[in-house]
């Protein structure tokens, strides 16, 4: 289904969220983003759908839209916008509570999702995170959290591992975005690379490209360089592979997840040489829908290929919308519960969550960046992943 044909099926049901200063989305909410009237005087659950602007957030909304289409659920959805900032994210959580959401999905970036995560414990609110990989994200004091997506920590074991199995020793370069997960990636990265590797880093920052230079200037990158690896947002990423320095340099570059899917790995220069941590795809199916065919969908919604999260958001909206059915009259805990004891037919293997909230049942690899597999997304770079299967 097209989005021409979903705007005519199902009208508009999305209301913004604003903050107490006023604010409202930084971006537009797409037409056809929402579930349909609801049918008998069910209205169903209160979705929240927070995130920052950006190919993100639409690909949050393209798979809201699809997974409510494929199970049925009635909803209304709000949306929110945390700006990648940590103070409005704590914001835009209260906006979410306030306006009586039934559960919150989104908040991809790390900075974002663990301030909101504390309100949502409080209001006893569920807070499904598709995208965020901190290792803390989930915990007692953040019990009504469930992480759909793997963690930094499992990340940087598939990097050291690969590294260190294809690179015994030798000079390597850590590109990092300050103020952000991949400034973590980056000093986990170079503690697990000590002793073997000669490692020059430097964090940015901002994507901005003057900072960027300045970056490659302090660095002092040479013929030597083995390696560069490149931890951060998309956009940060993207910034930095415009670089000259990189553009034109013989160097493998390395990328963290959130660059998995990017349109700037098309290009010839990059994407012969570059590779992406992220989730294995060994399957075709993502819970009862082929995967390839659902990305399909969403390219039709989108006007281009869907990103990094958007089939962790697909699940967990299908998770909470199963869970609703079940358990949606008796409370928020009956409805974590529900989602806990599901197990999901996935591309990224047979998943569930872990008593804390945790994803298991996946694997990390380094991916190729221009090839694709059976659901339509990237193949393993090497023969076997560089990691056991997380139980």
């Amino acid at each position: 289904m097209d989005g021409s044909a979903l705007a005519t099926a199902m009208p508009v049901e999305a209301a913004p969220l604003r903050l107490d200063d006023g604010r409202t989305p930084d971006f537009a909410i797409p037409p056809w983003l929402g579930t349909g009237r609801p049918a008998d005087g069910d209205d169903g659950p209160l979705i929240a759908l927070v995130e920052s602007a950006g190919p993100n957030v639409m690909d949050l909304f393209a798979a809201c839209t699809l997974a409510l289409a494929d199970d049925g659920l009635p909803a209304r959805i709000v949306v929110g916008d945390d700006r990648r900032d940590p103070a409005v994210a704590a914001a835009a959580a209260q906006a979410a509570v306030r306006a009586g959401a039934d559960v919150v999905i989104g908040h991809f970036g790390s900075r974002t999702a663990l301030p909101a995560r504390r309100i949502y414990h409080t209001a006893g609110v569920p807070f499904l995170a598709p995208g965020s990989s901190a290792d803390d994200l989930c915990g007692a004091e953040a019990a009504t959290t469930l992480q759909f997506f793997g963690r930094d920590r499992e990340q940087v074991e598939c990097l050291a591992a690969a590294e260190l199995r294809e690179l015994p020793s030798g000079r390597v370069a850590i590109i990092a975005q300050a103020r952000n997960y991949g400034a973590r990636l980056g000093a986990d990265l170079m503690v697990r690379l000590h002793g073997r590797h000669d490692v020059a880093a430097v964090s940015l920052v901002t994507p901005d490209l003057a900072d960027v230079r300045a970056g490659f200037r302090n660095t002092g990158f040479g013929a030597n360089l083995r390696r560069l690896f490149v931890f951060g947002s998309q956009e940060f990423a993207h910034a930095v592979v415009k670089q000259k320095a990189v553009r034109t340099a013989p160097w493998p570059i390395i990328f963290s997840d959130d660059s998995f899917g990017a349109p700037f790995l098309t290009s010839p220069d990059i994407a012969a040489r570059s590779s992406v941590a992220f989730l294995v795809d060994e399957g075709q199916r993502l819970v009862d829908q082929p995967a390839a065919e659902l990305r399909a969908r969403a390219t039709g919604l989108l006007g281009r290929p869907p990103g990094a999260y958007f089939s962790t958001s697909y699940l967990a909206v299908r998770a909470y919308a199963e869970a609703w059915r079940k358990a949606g009259n008796t409370g928020p805990a009956a409805v974590l519960a529900a989602i806990r004891a599901q197990i999901w037919e996935t591309p990224y293997g047979r998943l569930r969550l872990s008593f804390e909230g945790r994803l298991t049942g996946h694997q990390w690899a380094l991916l190729d960046a221009y090839q694709t597999g059976p659901s339509g997304s990237a193949v393993p770079l090497h023969p076997r992943p560089s990691v056991r299967r997380l139980a």
